[in-house]
């Protein structure tokens, strides 16, 4: 299995919808966390099965993050997301989870 497998991201310019969307895979996913990292500038959950998730701002700092799975805030900017994101995702197009504030 690759590393970028086990590379989960939310990608979210909104702090608030990152933290409820994590906490709600975190419930979700099958592993404990071992490792929790909760800053202002961010958050990373570390599973027992090696999968790590981290809240990505949609920016160009990102650029080079290669992900398997994605969370992808429907808000985002279209230029970010085509330029920045989709360059260094892994998985397909089709299977990215897009997200609102009406399913949070």
């Amino acid at each position: 299995m690759n590393t970028w497998e086990h590379s989960w991201a939310v990608i979210t310019s909104d702090r608030e919808k990152a933290k409820k969307l994590m906490q709600r895979i975190e419930n979700e996913h099958c592993a404990s966390v071992y490792q929790r990292v909760d800053s202002a500038y961010e958050m990373i959950l570390r599973f027992s099965d090696g999968v790590s998730l981290r809240w990505l701002r949609p920016a160009e700092y990102i650029r080079g993050y290669r992900t398997g799975k994605l969370w992808c805030d429907a808000d985002i900017d279209q230029d970010i997301l085509n330029n920045v994101i989709l360059p260094k995702y892994r998985g397909k197009i089709e299977d990215i989870i897009w997200f609102n504030s009406g399913q949070m």
